[in-house]
């Protein structure tokens, strides 16, 4: 799960996560919006509408990919920026503490080798930071606007859709 002691290493930089999140929630009512505008465009093929019919639905669905198109951009460069800023910060902390505790060599380890674990380690937050965390967020938000778009079109797929969802990693 989350690891606090962890998260307090983000320091002021937690909003990222905020950001990305919300950007990840975003996207998601855009794929809603254009699974929608596909749905309204198939229900006027089938009712034979006139063509002026459907300049509504694809200005709305060209809407929709646009806005899916930035959110998944700024998506991409939230996450980057949470991870360049968090292995800038944990690099200069560990050189630091190297620092602080000099160039002892043990028998256990060598400094180079104290250094590749380090950074090793630093590569493993950065993912950690970047990509689980506000993933983890958002998995948790998704089934709950999925649930709130589809329960009006069907109570029990939506209550269904919401008891299964969170078996999928499970599977």
């Amino acid at each position: 799960m989350i690891d606090k002691d962890l998260l307090r290493l983000l320091g002021d930089k937690k909003k990222y996560i905020v950001y990305t999140v919300i950007s990840m929630v975003i996207g998601l009512c855009a794929n809603l919006g254009i699974t929608m505008c596909i749905c309204q465009a198939i229900h006027l093929m089938l009712e034979q509408a006139a063509p002026g019919e459907y300049v509504p639905t694809l200005l709305t669905g060209i809407a929709a990919l646009i806005i899916r198109y930035v959110c998944t951009r700024c998506t991409a460069r939230l996450k980057d920026s949470i991870g360049r800023e968090v292995k800038w910060d944990l690099r200069a902390r560990t050189y630091n503490k190297m620092i602080c505790l000099g160039m002892k060599r043990t028998s256990e380890m060598s400094m180079a080798g104290l250094t590749q674990v380090s950074m090793e380690g630093i590569e493993q937050l950065d993912l950690y930071f970047s990509n689980y965390i506000p993933q983890f967020f958002y998995a948790m938000l998704a089934p709950v606007i999925l649930f709130i778009v589809s329960v009006r079109l069907d109570a029990k797929v939506a209550i269904v859709l919401l008891c299964c969802v969170p078996l999928i990693p499970v599977s």
